[in-house]
């Protein structure tokens, strides 16, 4: 029996088809137009609120923002202290 032989394309040519294939397919596009823009908009909200959050609570004329720099060195420290005492186990 004859062995079919196989020829090998460079990468860049295997790259290009698997993405047209991908640009090509329907399935693709509807995925990206039913998920894509609510994790935008989630993103996009998440992003607005915090901001708000951060301009309201956490401002520099505040004592909160002092607190909340103490409060992080603080954890901070109690996190290198207990990693430095740390025992290795096997």
């Amino acid at each position: 029996m004859h062995q079919p032989t196989v020829e090998q394309s460079p990468a860049s040519t295997s790259f290009r088809q698997g993405f047209l294939a991908e640009i090509l397919n329907p399935k693709t596009a509807l995925f990206f137009l039913a998920f894509l823009p609510q994790f935008i908009l989630y993103t996009i909200l998440l992003a607005i609120v915090t901001s708000f959050i951060g301009e309201k609570i956490f401002t520099k004329a505040s004592g909160s923002s002092r607190w909340l720099e103490k409060t992080v060195g603080f954890v901070y420290i109690g996190l290198g202290v207990r990693l430095a005492l740390q025992t290795q186990s096997k």
